[in-house]
């Protein structure tokens, strides 16, 4: 019996550049793609203070990952999953600043489908929680 697909979603992740997204939340992720654990429709938002494209946040948390086991998928599978993720930076001193997240969250869900579910990761410290 395998297990139950979960629904559609967006996983956005707060302080994404950092080194605990690198570490273990997007490995955690990989593990569930390689595992075929992921909803149909899945994008990860990292969210962070560091000024990074797309595809900067990919080169960084996919392809120069010592922390993934790349030798246990193929190139192509490689890239899916790369796929998957995405960036926003933002300034949390700059007014406004949620109110572009919220744009690219809408954004995301419009072209992936992801029916409106977010899930919300804080991987920031302490000093940042207020």
């Amino acid at each position: 019996m395998s297990a139950p697909k979960i629904d559609n979603q967006i996983l956005t992740i707060f302080g994404a550049s950092g080194d605990l997204t690198a570490r273990k939340l997007i490995p955690a992720v990989f593990n569930l793609f390689k595992g075929n654990l992921l909803p149909d429709n899945f994008v990860v938002l990292g969210v962070g203070r560091t000024s990074l494209s797309d595809d900067e946040f990919r080169e960084k948390t996919v392809f120069q990952s010592n922390f993934l086991k790349k030798e246990e998928v193929s190139e192509a599978q490689l890239k899916e999953f790369a796929a998957m993720l995405q960036y926003q930076s933002v300034d949390t001193a700059a007014e406004g600043a949620f109110e572009t997240l919220k744009q690219r969250l809408d954004k995301i869900e419009k072209e992936q489908s992801t029916d409106g579910n977010c899930i919300f990761y804080l991987s920031t410290p302490p000093s940042l929680y207020g």
